[in-house]
């Protein structure tokens, strides 16, 4: 399977789990973060996002527990 078609898949995935709004269960938040990085350096490699790798992986962080909630964040940095 090529990465664009994997990428397609991903997307498929995303969408219908958004349309059955089922809960996303994961094994950690950097886990989480892990995979998502994957799919954004899929997308990247296929052309499809404009933006560098270096600054994919400096908009997407991991937030220090509080009350044992962890949060994936993006946004914009200065680069």
């Amino acid at each position: 399977m090529s990465s664009k078609s994997n990428w397609e898949q991903i997307c498929d995935d995303v969408q219908e789990r958004l349309i059955k709004t089922t809960l996303l269960t994961v094994k950690s938040a950097k886990v989480l973060r892990s995979e998502i990085l994957q799919c954004l350096t899929t997308a990247s490699n296929d052309g499809l996002l404009n933006a560098r790798l270096d600054e994919i992986y400096k908009l997407l962080k991991i937030t220090k527990p509080t009350k044992g909630i962890i949060e994936i964040t993006g946004g914009t940095a200065k680069l």
